[in-house]
Formats: structure tokens, C-alpha cells, sequence
């Protein structure tokens, strides 16, 4: 099969109005999704480059309401093209025998699997029936507790025109960032258990979840966010669109998240408050009889230099944590994140800090954090994550690394900083969650091929016999799930080095690519039309869509694909 060429169609004059008034253009984060796959494609930014004959399928992503950009898709179509509409191109409703339909604000989808039998949007733009000569379509599927389906798909001539309701870029932004920057505590759970309106700006005031529909509760009662929607929503679109391809008799091919033999990853990191002493021997005594290792994030004024040294020799990371908590004498401003990193880094010589963790999670504004992440070198947050025992787990809808997008008076770049969210604070401490949590989280961790990342305190693991029992259960769990332990740095090196790679060709018998850097042992799956499967002797289901796997490396720049 070959190489479909897909183009993602953002406007570039329209969004250059829609920046000029501070608006978002929210579909620019269509490019982290495909870019952490690394699925080949390249921009379209005016209409006038549709009809160039160099795209197969177009991922219609922003693009103007009006009539002559619709007769450029609808000629695309009908020469062969595939199109994919996302939440827009309302002008061809007509065209098909539908109407524009009100724009829905939160609600729940379906897809056509098991796994996606409940996907939560933020923003929804449905077409209705109406009369017209080309009513004809495939519906994949629904919008809950409404008539529209979730995907519409329209054969036109030699092409296929194809449109998603919801806004899926949208909803995945506003799910891991929240939908405005943060001025004002959040709304509380009405069930007392997450008292976010403390008085204290937090990333969880930022939330998107529902406290009634987005929750569950374990055995003993605990409460806890149980769907990584962003994570689903990102299958979901990779899914489709491959389908699409592979209707085309083309194919997607796709890096994998993780490298050859990597069953899962598990991140374990701390937060250094109270710095003392005996807080840090005592949590590197665990970590090294459960042979794990793991991130430790410094408040100022930090630990003795015998404890870095040993946290060093031990082969776990050092890295920051910016307190801007009034109580415990830290404010929220760039000069004060700057002081503290600087004071850090004087106290650290030697050692790159790559990471920052905010202590109790504090968070303002939109954007302004990850601004003095770059400033100051620091590559990697982990800020995002709960702080009430009643918003444990997936909070923001992810498990999974990502690069934050700018608000629209920042034309929505993407801050060079990569955020890797957390599941919960100390379990077992009275404060937040109890070891019924454990499970349920790591298998749903496994289920979209997440990172598993839980921080424990040094102060709670020295203090109380039941964190540290806790922390040895969490432990053994992720091992038994054959979760390999990173620190924060191995995540955001190799989603960074990951990005180096870029598929060029796929044939019958090979798959080709470029690579830079150190990178090793990256998996690149090649999606198979079902009725092609059989003519492979080994195929992986991957996204719901059986795939051919090749094990490639950077020094060999084609990989020969075996039947």
C-alpha cells in the first residue's frame, strides 16, 4: 500500500484575524497530535493550494465559511480526494441535504468500539436532515441523548467527503488546559470532597470534567476522575482518519508512543517540602529497596549537599519546584520564579535541572508558567494534577506527555515545555486517596498506553507507615504490569528525540524514514486494509486497526517489512 499524502488545512489569513483579536485558533493543536505519532503530512494554509494534485486526504481543520472555499473542497472531493471536516464547512450542509445545527456546548459521545463508549466533548456543531438531493451517507457513531451522529461520511463522485461534529481539537485542549486562563477559584465537587474554592489558584481550578457524570468510586468510596478523555478523543481521530486512508487503499503509518519492549512507563517523583534531611534518607532507603528511581523536586532552600549527592549516585533525577504559595513565604511572579530557580541551580552545580513542579499545584493565567520554563532552560513540567481527594486521577483527560498551546494573543505557538501530568498526591494519608485508587488507575493507564506518574512527599513517606506501605503497593502493582520506571527527564528526552523521525515512504515490501539524534529500537506501525491482513503472518490490532510492526533504528534508514 502506499503513502497516503494528508495536508491539515488551517487558514492562515483567518487565523491571523482571529489572533489579531485575541481569539483562538485551537485547531493548530491538531499538529502535536499528529506530530507525537509522527504521521506524515504537510500544512495547507489557503484554498488556492487544494487543487494542486499533491493531497490525497484533507484534514479541513480551520477554514473559511465561505462559498468559494466550499467549492474548492467539493471539487477536491469529486476528483478523487478524501476530506475530513472537523466541526465546520457548515456552508456544504445544504449541499448534502442537511442543515447547521445550534453549537452544543458540553455533552457526551460514542464511537463504534467498546472502548469508546463514552467520550466527553466541549464543543459541538451537529448538521440536521433536510430535504435535498444528497441525503445518502454513512453515519459512524452518535452524539448521547441526541440525534446526530458523530461522524457523517458523503461518497461524492470519485471522492469521499467526510465531517466529525464535535471539535475535537478543541475539546482536547480545553480538557488538559481548561477553557480560559485562571482568574478565580473553581467550582467545588457538590458532595464536599473537593474543596477547590480554597482561596489558593490552583491548575484544578481549571478543570473541565463534570463532578456527577466524569466520576467513579471505588470499593471503599473513594471518588476519582476514571476517564482520560483527551487520550480517547486522540485514538479516536487517528482511527478515522486511517480509515479513511485505508478506504483510499492508502495507508497512515505511525511512530509508536514508546520504544521496542516497552510495555508501560511509570513515573514516581517528590516534592522536597519542609526540606529535611531525614525526610530525603529515608525515601531514598525505599526507593532503593524497590529499586525504583525516580524525580525529586527542590524547594528552596533544598536539602545538604550529601543528600544531592547521594540523590545523584543514585541515579535519580534533581529537579525544581517553584513555590508560590503565600503561607509558605513563595509568591506568583516571573522574578520570583527566577530567583528560586537561580538559587537552585547555584545550590545544584553541574546538574541540569530539566524539570518543575509547582508546589500544591499553583497556577494563574494561561500560558505564563511555561513562558519562565523556557526562559530559565527548564524542558518539562508536571504541575498538572489534583490536589482535593475528591479530583484524583484524570483530572485533565491525559496520562499522556504533551506540549502546551499558547492562548491566541500568543497565535496559540506551542510552548516548548513538555507537561507531564500527574494521577494523584500521597495515597493512604487521610488527606487524599487510599490504596483502592492504585488499580483502577494503572489499568486504565495501560488502557490508552499512558504514563503512570504518582508523587509521593519525602516528608509523608518518612512520617507515615501507611504512605510508605501505599508507596511499596504502588510499586509492586506497576511492576506486575511490567511498568518500567523513568524520571521525568527520560520522558521528555524521548518525546522529544521521538520528533526527529519522519516516515517518507511506505511500499509493499519497506517502510523508509529519517532520523537524527541517539534514537534506537522505535516502532513504526503500517495500518493494513482488513482485507489485506491475511497476506502478514504477524499483525498487531493497534487503534482498532490491524497493522504490520517494524523495529526500526536510526542508522538503518529503510526497514525491509516481512509477509
Amino acid at each position: 500500500m502506499k503513502l497516503a499524502r494528508l495536508g491539515l488545512y488551517i487558514d492562515e489569513d483567518l487565523s491571523k484575524r482571529y489572533w489579531s483579536y485575541g481569539q483562538n485558533v485551537f485547531a493548530t493543536y491538531l499538529k502535536d497530535i499528529l506530530g507525537r505519532l509522527r504521521i506524515p503530512y504537510e500544512m495547507v494554509t489557503s484554498g488556492e493550494h487544494l487543487d494542486s494534485g499533491q493531497f490525497d486526504i484533507i484534514i479541513a481543520a480551520f477554514v473559511p465559511d465561505t462559498k468559494a472555499v466550499g467549492e474548492k473542497i467539493l471539487d477536491f472531493v469529486k476528483k478523487g480526494g478524501a476530506v475530513l471536516s472537523l466541526a465546520n464547512l457548515d456552508q456544504l450542509a445544504p449541499y448534502f441535504g442537511f442543515r447547521k445545527g445550534e453549537t452544543l456546548g458540553a455533552g457526551y459521545a460514542s464511537y463504534d468500539q467498546e472502548k469508546y463508549k463514552k467520550l466527553r466533548y466541549l464543543k459541538a456543531k451537529p448538521w440536521h436532515s433536510a430535504a435535498g438531493e444528497n441525503t445518502a451517507e454513512k453515519q459512524t457513531g452518535s452524539l448521547l441523548n441526541s440525534q446526530a451522529p458523530l461522524f457523517q461520511q458523503f461518497p461524492l463522485e470519485k471522492g469521499i467527503f467526510s465531517r466529525c461534529t464535535v471539535d475535537i481539537a478543541e475539546t482536547v485542549v480545553r480538557l488538559q488546559q481548561g477553557g480560559q486562563p485562571l482568574f478565580h477559584d473553581g467550582t467545588p465537587a457538590p458532595d464536599g470532597t473537593a474543596e477547590i474554592n480554597d482561596y489558593v489558584l490552583k491548575v484544578d481550578d481549571m478543570c473541565e470534567m463534570d463532578w456527577e457524570h466524569d466520576r467513579q468510586r471505588t470499593e471503599t468510596n473513594q471518588p476519582y476522575f476514571a476517564y482520560p478523555y483527551a487520550d480517547l478523543w486522540k485514538e479516536v481521530f487517528v482511527h478515522y482518519l486511517v480509515e479513511l486512508s485505508l478506504a483510499k487503499e492508502l495507508t497512515l503509518p505511525f511512530v509508536w508512543y514508546w520504544p521496542e519492549g516497552v510495555k508501560g512507563v511509570a513515573v514516581i517523583s517528590h516534592d522536597s517540602d519542609y526540606n529535611e534531611d531525614e525526610h530525603a534518607y529515608t525515601t531514598l532507603r525505599l526507593l532503593k529497596e524497590a529499586g525504583v528511581r525516580s524525580t525529586w523536586c527542590m524547594m528552596v532552600p533544598g536539602y545538604s549537599q550529601d543528600v544531592y549527592q547521594r540523590v545523584k549516585a543514585d541515579g535519580h533525577e534533581l529537579a525544581f519546584h517553584y513555590n508560590a504559595v503565600d503561607v509558605d513565604d513563595g509568591f506568583w511572579g516571573e522574578e520570583e520564579f527566577k530567583q528560586q530557580f537561580s538559587r537552585m541551580q547555584k545550590d545544584l552545580p553541574g546538574v541540569e535541572i530539566v524539570s518543575n513542579k509547582n508546589h500544591l499545584t499553583r497556577y494563574e493565567g494561561w500560558g505564563e508558567l511555561f513562558e519562565w520554563c523556557e526562559q530559565c532552560g527548564i524542558k518539562s513540567d508536571q504541575t498538572v494534577g489534583p490536589s482535593k481527594k475528591g479530583n484524583l486521577g484524570f483530572t485533565f483527560g491525559t496520562c499522556h506527555p504533551y506540549f502546551p498551546i499558547a492562548w491566541g494573543t500568543d497565535h496559540n505557538r506551542f510552548y516548548d515545555v513538555v507537561e507531564l501530568p500527574f494521577l494523584t498526591p500521597d495515597i493512604n494519608t487521610g488527606k487524599w486517596g487510599d490504596t483502592s485508587i492504585i488499580v483502577p488507575f494503572l489499568e486504565t493507564v495501560k488502557n490508552v498506553d499512558g504514563v503512570a506518574h504518582f508523587l509521593f512527599h519525602q516528608i509523608h513517606l518518612h512520617r507515615n507507615e501507611k504512605v510508605r506501605e501505599a508507596f511499596f503497593k504502588v510499586v509492586e502493582e506497576m511492576k506486575k504490569r511490567q511498568f518500567e520506571f523513568w524520571t521525568g527527564n527520560e520522558v521528555n528526552k524521548w518525546e522529544r528525540l521521538k520528533r526527529s523521525i519522519t516516515i517518507t515512504s511506505v511500499t509493499d515490501g519497506q517502510v523508509e524514514f529519517d532520523a537524527d539524534g541517539t534514537i534506537h529500537d522505535f516502532i513504526v506501525y503500517i495500518p493494513l486494509h482488513h482485507d489485506n491482513e491475511a497476506q502478514y503472518s504477524e499483525t498487531e490490532v493497534v487503534f482498532g486497526i490491524p497493522c504490520i510492526k517494524a523495529v526500526c533504528h536510526k542508522d538503518v534508514k529503510k526497514h525491509e517489512l516481512s509477509s
